[in-house]
């Protein structure tokens, strides 16, 4: 079962801002990112400003966000609309293989790979454009732009 992923609150800021000798937005914001809780300054600056209440809905963790991204991505694949990043982890040929690396020598390789699928991607569609748009050009669209947000802002 997967287990949620930390995310920083207005509780845990203040904790730490009142566990800091000269607290400030960007050391708080410094030291929950540290604990693996990330938290723009600019967040903690406007928890504090009123009183440590949350602002607005719920952040979600940058690594669920990814995660959703990729979801929503992930028929492109198969063809299949309910395929999923556990479907593609399942069915992947050499899983036993990834799963033996460390998780730096995957994070490594992963980006390697993004880096690579992305110019791929790119080339892909510039050599195919007519076709690719004319039969799928949702799925291409939301293709390109989980692509380049990757690329602007990894994980």
């Amino acid at each position: 079962m997967e287990q949620p992923l930390p995310y920083a609150t207005p509780a845990l800021a203040k904790a730490v801002w009142e566990h800091q000798s000269s607290a400030s937005a960007r050391s708080v914001a410094r030291a929950l990112g540290a604990a693996g809780y990330p938290v723009h300054w600019v967040t903690v600056a406007r928890w504090r400003r009123t009183g440590w209440q949350p602002i607005g809905p719920a952040r979600r963790h940058p690594l669920a966000l990814a995660r959703a991204g990729l979801e929503s991505v992930a028929p492109v694949v198969t063809g299949i609309p309910t395929t999923s990043i556990k479907d593609l982890i399942k069915e992947y040929p050499n899983r036993e293989s990834l799963e033996k690396l460390t998780d730096a020598e995957l994070l490594r390789l992963a980006a390697r790979e993004v880096a690579m699928a992305v110019v791929i991607i790119a080339r892909t569609i510039q050599a195919r454009a007519v076709s690719l748009v004319s039969t799928n050009a949702g799925g291409v669209a939301d293709l390109l732009t989980r692509s380049g947000r990757f690329v602007l802002n990894p994980l």
